[in-house]
């Protein structure tokens, strides 16, 4: 019971991003097709629930800003715990090792590519420069940009977890 309207058309219009031609169409046909209203009608009731239900499990897997600020915190230590005797707090870092140490943080979080657009980005935000290159005073609106848009992606607890290892690498640079 397609009536001209593909698998492909049904989502779009749920979602409208379907074109608005083509939604006045289906729109139409909607109007005199029961069978494709209840069609319509229950692929919503699937997209409510679902979106209710992943709602709910997104809220039962977000920390409380306390237990947030616990793992941040020992992962903080576990990392200067594990960090090399040679790289000791007054050992300065360029931008571009600082980059480098927290796209390793980030990665496998995150994944490669969307690690490195948020760090693009980021990057883009801050800085006026023609080559694009971060320099040194742009680090903490960087680590911010960073932060900010990683937290829109995955919660506080990674824009926290950035923002404060963003900071520790700042005061060694």
């Amino acid at each position: 019971m397609t009536h001209g309207i593909s698998e492909r058309e049904w989502l779009e219009y749920l979602e409208g991003r379907l074109s608005r031609p083509r939604a006045v169409e289906i729109r139409r046909h909607l109007d005199g097709c029961p069978d494709c209203m209840h069609l319509l009608g229950e692929l919503m009731e699937w997209q409510r629930r679902l979106t209710e239900e992943g709602g709910q499990l997104r809220s039962a897997m977000t920390p409380s800003p306390d237990e947030t600020d616990r793992f941040v915190d020992r992962v903080m230590e576990q990392v200067l715990a594990a960090s090399p005797k040679s790289w000791n707090a007054s050992q300065a870092r360029s931008t571009a090792q600082g980059l480098f140490l927290l796209r390793s943080l980030i990665e496998p979080i995150f994944g490669r590519g969307t690690a490195q657009v948020a760090i693009d980005l980021a990057v883009r935000r801050c800085t006026a420069q023609p080559d694009m290159e971060l320099r040194h005073d742009d680090w903490p609106v960087f680590v911010n940009n960073l932060s900010e848009t990683l937290g829109s992606i995955s919660g506080s607890a990674a824009a926290r977890l950035v923002s404060r290892v963003g900071a520790a690498l700042a005061e060694a640079a």
